[in-house]
């Protein structure tokens, strides 16, 4: 099941206004400048921090749309269970969100995100097994540690 996700849809919609972040040098020149996120509320009070980001063109649209959060919470109220289909979960999860924010999309932009046509920042994913015993638990995960890594080398299994 993904209980994280980070996507960023292109989309050509009219920016989100929440704010924008600016970093000013010592000298006043701007280092960089990003929009601030908004949040979106699911229907079990589970939040989506969603973000316009990427070109904005001479008619004043974006090109881009960022979701970040644990979409699962936000669709179904819980993250005990669900589908570890990500562009299933990032359509739902986008409909949602555009519509809540009352952003117009058409059955072609559904498809194309139906289709993968997203970037993935990040996703985290949970699995649950059942294995015969204590003693094949402790073996798996022992297996699990060895061949899987983190940005400190290798997992910690106890």
């Amino acid at each position: 099941m993904i209980d994280w996700l980070t996507v960023t849809i292109p989309f050509r919609h009219r920016p989100l206004h929440a704010g924008r972040i600016t970093a000013i040098s010592p000298d006043g020149s701007v280092e960089w400048d990003i929009p601030q996120r908004t949040k979106a509320r699911g229907s079990f009070e589970q939040s989506t921090q969603v973000r316009s980001t990427g070109h904005m063109d001479r008619d004043g649209y974006i090109s881009e749309i960022q979701l970040d959060g644990n979409p699962s919470k936000f669709l179904q109220g819980q993250n005990v269970w669900g589908t570890d289909d990500v562009c299933l979960l990032a359509v739902h999860w986008f409909k949602r969100i555009a519509d809540e924010f009352g952003l117009h999309y058409s059955v072609f932009d559904l498809y194309r995100i139906s289709r993968g046509a997203f970037t993935i920042g990040r996703v985290d994913i949970n699995y649950t097994y059942a294995l015969p015993g204590e003693i094949q638990a402790q073996q798996f995960l022992i297996a699990l540690g060895e061949s899987s890594g983190t940005k400190y080398r290798r997992a910690y299994t106890n």
